[in-house]
């Protein structure tokens, strides 16, 4: 004869008791003790937080993190990525020189950063002098980056997600170097422009062009961010691991893709006005302008937790596909004698849930 289970048997089944650690980004901002006033020398995105006492006390074996909330004014094009090294040929293929473009930090749709690279091109004095003036030309889906063929009016919708860059000279030709070439006469660098472009440099049988045609423009500066913190991950006997070949801590807490769940097509528009001008253009890719993410994981990852221990500091990273810190620009910038920019300080808030079993 059975037993029973608990319920049958009229027992009821303790639950484990649950606490929430609130944290937010803002609340690691220093001051001055004496004029109260913010200092400028604090990224959002590396959070340490001591208030020499306990933040979480009690009797606790495991924490997760279960939602995020990210104000996102990191722009797509800033000091991490914001260029494009080139090489040019002359027709029998000997090279001739690199040089390098960068273009201002900012969010960009993809056509207007197509025309921000057309525009970098046509007016690098060393791509001026070899190829002429004015024969880059970038298009993306299709639609020209700039200003239009005539007899474009009107708002257009690219065809695919994909970039062109062409020289209509017939004097060399052009490859892109990668970022981190320790051959070319420029530092190597953390990223650049190619992977969010979808033009990657890699060996062909024809490594120069006149016309590079390229694969998928995500337009993003990261495609995920990950949430790591070497202190609340100490106790773990699993280690986490990657297969990205870079160097990345263990101690993450979350991976979250700058995505939606849904499969969304992707939209992007350019117009022109009666004079074949670029007017304006929409991208619908995550990170092409400000705005808001928020994430709670239905399944977090359950991190062990010493009983006897209190949660006393709080380390918390937030970092790109490329291992650094997610991109904030200077808080404060001084225009000029009369005019000072406080910039990116957008923060991020955390939810982390204790449970005592």
């Amino acid at each position: 004869m059975s037993s029973g289970s608990p319920f049958e048997k009229g027992i009821a089944i303790r639950q484990p008791s649950t606490a929430l650690l609130l944290v937010n980004s803002s609340d690691g901002e220093k001051y001055n003790s004496t004029t109260k006033l913010r200092l400028f020398d604090g990224n959002p995105s590396r959070i340490y937080i001591n208030n020499q006492a306990p933040l979480l006390f009690g009797y606790m074996t495991r924490l997760a993190l279960t939602e995020v909330n990210i104000q996102w004014a990191t722009p797509n094009v800033n000091e991490y990525n914001n260029t494009l090294t080139i090489n040019y040929f002359d027709n029998v293929g000997f090279l001739q020189g690199t040089t390098r473009i960068s273009i201002l930090n900012d969010f960009y749709t993809a056509p207007r950063l197509g025309a921000a690279v057309a525009f970098a091109l046509n007016n690098n004095a060393a791509l001026t002098t070899f190829f002429g003036v004015d024969t880059f030309q970038v298009t993306f889906g299709g639609l020209v980056c700039g200003t239009s063929p005539t007899g474009q009016i009107g708002e257009f919708t690219a065809t695919n997600s994909t970039y062109t860059i062409s020289t209509s000279s017939t004097l060399g030709r052009w490859s892109l170097s990668p970022y981190n070439n320790t051959q070319v006469p420029f530092p190597p660098l953390l990223d650049d422009l190619t992977n969010m472009m979808g033009i990657t440099p890699s060996e062909t049988l024809l490594g120069q062009w006149r016309t590079l045609q390229g694969g998928f423009a995500s337009l993003q500066y990261t495609p995920y961010i990950d949430v790591i913190s070497n202190f609340l991950t100490k106790n773990q006997n699993v280690r986490d691991g990657t297969s990205s070949k870079l160097v990345f801590s263990t101690g993450a807490l979350a991976r979250i893709f700058l995505s939606n769940e849904d499969f969304q097509a992707r939209n992007v528009t350019t117009t022109y006005n009666a004079s074949s001008n670029f007017v304006g253009s929409t991208d619908n890719a995550i990170g092409t302008s400000t705005g808001t993410l928020r994430r709670e994981f239905k399944y977090p990852k359950q991190i062990q937790w010493n009983n006897t221990e209190n949660v006393d500091i709080i380390d918390i990273n937030v970092i790109d596909y490329r291992g650094n810190p997610l991109f904030y620009e200077k808080t404060a910038d001084n225009l000029s004698a009369n005019v000072t920019q406080i910039s990116n300080t957008a923060d991020i808030q955390f939810t982390l849930q204790v449970t005592e079993v």
